[in-house]
C-alpha cells in the first residue's frame, strides 16, 4: 500500500537531491504498480471467497432442469427471433472460453479483453464456460464480471448468474471405480476434482498445477477423501487408456500439446451444459480455442476461432490471441 500523503513515483528535490528523487521515483513507481497488481489480484480472491461462503448448497445428479433464458437478469424467456445484423439480439448469450481464449497466463485477463467483455456485457449475457472448476474460475474473473453464469469442469459444474449455487454433475460409482482402476494399475498421475476439494499428484511444474486452486480456497486431498470426482485429468495420451475410458461412456478430450487428457462423465461438456442454463442451440455466439469447445462452437449461431485448432476449422471466423478485444467489441458495433 501506498503511504498515506505519499505519491506513486515520488517527487525529487533541487540539485542532487533531486537527481537522487528521480532515480528512486523510479522504482517508487514500480513497487506502486507491483502494490495495484497484488491489490487487484487479492480483490478477485476477496469475490471467490465471498462467494464461497455464499454458497448454499452443492447438488447432485438429480438437479431439476430449470430454463432460465435469461441468464442475466431473470427478465423472463426471449422471444428466439429478431436477431440483429452486426451484435444479434439484445438477449443473445454471448458464451466464452477462458484459457487460450481470453486468459493467457493461466491467472489474468488483460485491460482491453476486460473492457470488451463490459461492452458486451451491457448488451449481451455472458456465460464464461471453462475447463476450470467454479473454484478456479472465479479469482480470474474481474469483480464486476464474476456475477456472470458460470460453466466448469467442461460442463461438470454450472452456476447460474447472480446465484451462490453450484451445481454438479458427478461420475457414477462404476465410472469413478473404472478411473481409480486405471490410475492406480498404471501408476498415471492425475487431477481429480470433486465439489469442491481436489486430488493432484501430478508434476507441479506443470501449468495445471501453477494455475490450480490461484486463491487458496480448497484442500488437496486423497482421492478416497472426495465425496464425488466430478472431473478428471490425467496426464498421458496412451491411445489404450482414452479407448478404454470411451469406450465405458465417458467423455473424453485429449490435449496432445500438454500431454494429458480431460475425462468428464458421460455426455457432460459445455455444450451439455448450456442446455441446463435453457439456452438452446442456434440463440448463442460461442468463442473458444480448443477440442473441448468443439460442441460449444458447433451449435452455435456464429461462431469465433482463437488460434488454429483444426478441431474448429467450421468456425464462422478466426482470430488471433492480439484480436480478441477487436472481435468482441465488434460484437456490439
Amino acid at each position: 500500500m501506498i503511504p498515506e500523503g505519499g505519491a506513486p513515483g515520488g517527487a525529487g528535490g533541487d540539485g542532487e537531491d533531486g537527481a537522487a528523487g528521480g532515480a528512486h521515483g523510479v522504482d517508487a513507481h514500480r513497487v506502486s504498480r507491483e502494490h495495484v497488481a497484488d491489490e487487484h489480484r487479492l480483490r478477485r480472491v476477496a469475490v471467490a471467497e465471498r462467494q464461497i461462503r455464499d454458497i448454499s448448497a452443492i447438488s447432485g445428479r438429480d438437479v431439476p432442469y430449470r430454463p432460465v433464458h435469461d441468464i442475466a437478469d431473470g427478465s423472463g424467456a426471449a422471444d428466439g427471433d429478431g436477431v440483429a445484423d452486426g451484435g444479434g439480439a439484445a438477449d443473445e448469450p454471448v458464451v466464452l472460453d477462458v484459457d487460450g481464449t481470453l486468459c493467457f497466463d493461466g491467472r489474468t485477463l488483460a485491460d482491453d479483453i476486460v473492457e470488451a467483455l463490459r461492452r458486451v456485457g451491457e448488451r449481451h449475457p455472458l456465460v464464461f464456460a471453462s475447463a476450470r472448476p467454479v473454484r478456479d474460475l472465479l479469482p480470474v474473473l474481474p469483480e464486476e464480471l464474476a456475477g456472470s453464469a458460470l460453466i466448469g469442469g467442461n460442463g461438470a459444474f454450472v452456476r447460474r448468474a447472480q446465484s451462490a449455487d453450484v451445481e454438479v454433475v458427478g461420475f457414477p460409482a462404476a465410472a469413478r471405480a473404472l478411473l481409480d482402476e486405471i490410475m492406480e494399475s498404471r501408476c498415471l498421475p492425475a487431477l481429480v476434482d470433486g465439489p469442491w476439494d481436489f486430488s493432484f499428484t501430478g508434476d507441479e511444474q506443470h501449468r495445471i498445477f501453477r494455475q490450480l486452486d490461484a486463491g487458496g480456497l480448497a484442500r488437496n486431498l486423497p482421492r478416497s477423501a472426495l465425496p464425488d470426482y466430478a472431473k478428471a485429468v490425467l496426464f498421458t495420451e496412451d491411445p489404450r487408456v482414452i479407448e478404454q475410458l470411451r469406450g465405458a461412456g465417458l467423455t473424453v478430450s485429449v490435449h496432445p500439446d500438454e500431454h494429458l487428457i480431460d475425462v468428464a462423465p458421460s455426455s457432460v461438456t459445455k455444450h451439455f451444459a448450456l442446455r441446463r442454463l435453457g439456452i438452446l442451440d442456434g440463440s448463442y455466439t460461442a468463442v473458444g480455442n480448443d477440442v473441448n469447445d468443439v460442441e460449444l462452437l458447433r451449435h452455435a449461431r456464429r461462431s469465433i476461432r482463437v488460434g488454429e485448432h483444426p478441431a474448429l476449422d467450421f468456425a464462422h471466423r478466426t482470430i488471433d490471441r492480439g484480436s480478441v478485444a477487436e472481435a468482441l467489441t465488434s460484437l456490439v458495433a
